[in-house]
């Protein structure tokens, strides 16, 4: 720009000095209609600069001015940006520590990148399922595209909205590439509608393409048998892959005690003669008034040999609380608990303590471990 007004007044310096140089005074008449303008070149010249100065001056004000406005306009662009993104953080983060009304409230307000808004109202359904608020939830799950309808389908089943998860979750059903995410759904979704046929014929695809993890497994695994009875539960049980049973083990002994305990005592002599203690403890903390005779036998025939095992004990104070004899199990616990083994038993001991009226020692557990 600059050096197109110097070419400009350039130009009109060589026309204001050419009559001088030639020796004429150059006159210039302009007419048009009934105006006339006149005057000498000299004259016309100095006004066509002063022109030319007085706009690069208002051009260069006009510009400033505008840049301020847009540089204004950008900050409070920026500052808005910004609040939303700390809005959105907030809420994230409220979320993960189980603020829900507070992340509903700031997700609200948050600014969502590009790609990202189905995953912002799956977020905020889920945070409004929490809270307790299901029409809210609804609201926020019909905004999801369908495209990732699958990865909601849960929280479909939990806003009362299953029948609208249910084309997306068939179509797993045949599809081949489906993701590990979208069989993980697909599991919980057939387990919230209590398909237990439809899961019994995709347990194998889970297992082989890693799809849960193990807690996902255990919490299949504990809603799954407490819904059936005693001859669904050992056929459910019994049609499993080897791989399976082992995870579905735990939640098979614990319903399989309610049904038929004497099944529970040769399940566990099982595990007792592989060395399973630790899962016997764990199936045993969750029975009561169970018949255990032949487990019992067993480990007090080891005990004759090794006195002072303190696996084999504690076995046997688990075994005497699940059968209701907690004297026996009182009296076990006080000669075998100790600071190295507490953390991991002092429920079931203070459980029994309190039962035995040692009121005072089962306080004093949950004082120091609770």
């Amino acid at each position: 720009m600059s050096k197109a007004i110097i070419s400009i007044v350039i130009a009109l310096i060589v026309l204001a000095l050419a009559p001088i140089a030639i020796g004429e005074k150059g006159y210039v008449l302009i007419a048009f209609n009934d105006y006339t303008i006149e005057g000498t070149i000299t004259a016309f010249v100095i006004a066509a600069i002063l022109l030319a100065v007085l706009g690069f001056v208002i051009y260069k004000l006009l510009r400033y001015v505008f840049s301020l406005y847009g540089v204004t306009r950008f900050k409070w662009a920026l500052r808005a940006d910004k609040r939303k993104q700390t809005n959105l953080k907030t809420g994230v983060w409220q979320f993960i520590n189980r603020d829900f009304v507070g992340a509903q409230k700031s997700l609200a307000k948050a600014h969502v990148p590009e790609g990202w808004e189905n995953i912002a109202q799956a977020i905020s359904a889920r945070a409004a399922l929490e809270a307790g608020n299901k029409a809210e939830a609804r609201l926020h799950l019909e905004q999801v595209s369908e495209d990732d309808t699958p990865y909601i389908a849960q929280m479909l089943v939990e806003s009362e909205q299953a029948e609208l998860a249910k084309e997306s979750m068939e179509q797993i059903t045949k599809n081949k590439k489906a993701t590990n995410l979208e069989l993980a759904n697909f599991a919980e979704y057939l387990v919230a509608q209590q398909d237990w046929s439809t899961l019994n014929d995709q347990l194998s695809r889970f297992e082989k393409k890693h799809a849960l993890s193990d807690e996902q497994w255990q919490q299949l695994f504990e809603r799954y048998f407490a819904a059936l009875d005693l001859n669904a539960l050992n056929s459910a049980y019994g049609n499993l892959p080897k791989k399976l049973k082992e995870k579905a083990e735990f939640h098979y002994l614990i319903n399989l005690a309610l049904f038929a305990p004497e099944q529970t005592d040769k399940s566990l002599l099982k595990l007792a003669k592989g060395d399973k203690y630790r899962e016997i403890w764990q199936v045993l903390s969750k029975c009561t008034n169970t018949k255990l005779s032949d487990l019992q036998k067993f480990v007090q025939t080891r005990l004759k040999k090794l006195p002072e095992d303190e696996t084999l004990l504690l076995t046997l104070a688990y075994i005497a609380k699940a059968q209701g004899d907690f004297e026996l199990a009182g009296k076990v616990f006080n000669k075998v608990l100790s600071k190295d083994n507490a953390i991991k038993h002092w429920r079931i001991a203070a459980e029994c303590f309190s039962q035995t009226g040692q009121l005072d020692k089962a306080v004093s557990l949950y004082q120091t471990y609770a």
